[in-house]
């Protein structure tokens, strides 16, 4: 399966890049929400889609663009998880203030930009105590040996 992460600024590019992705063969597509000038309409975003659908919305210290407050950008993933989405992504040190919505799964994240993880066990073991569905760790690896 190939999945395939958009990053769009407008509700009308969201509904074109996910269109565009599944014609070229994604399986799966992650809409960030990080990047949109307006909230979106995320029921009829949503009632588009032709493959499962991942919504995130990444913070700057995850790599992400989000410029809104903390509480905002939660409840935007919760109105997600209640419009149709999939999936929705949480970073594990907000998975406590974010609880299962919906019928979407949790992916729960850890993201470090700046060096890797000595203890992927930890965060692993950290991540399902918040009922994750999928677990996503992202973190530099010097050594490809280092990513295992």
């Amino acid at each position: 399966m190939i999945a395939v992460s958009i990053v769009p600024q407008s509700q009308r590019l969201a509904m074109m890049d996910m269109e565009a992705a599944v014609s070229r063969g994604a399986g799966l597509v992650e809409l960030r929400l990080d990047r949109l000038r307006q909230v979106p309409e995320l029921r009829s975003l949503l009632a588009s889609k032709k493959c499962p659908v991942i919504v995130s919305c990444r913070r700057p210290q995850d790599g992400g663009h989000w410029q809104g407050d903390e509480a905002a950008r939660l409840k935007l993933l919760r109105q997600a998880a209640e419009a149709g989405a999939d999936y929705v992504e949480i970073e594990l040190d907000c998975a406590p203030q974010a609880p299962r919505s919906g019928k979407a799964k949790r992916i729960i994240s850890f993201t470090t930009l700046s060096e890797p993880v000595q203890d992927l066990d930890k965060v692993r073991t950290e991540t399902l105590k918040h009922a994750a569905d999928v677990i996503r760790i992202a973190v530099p690896t010097p050594a490809l040996e280092q990513a295992w």
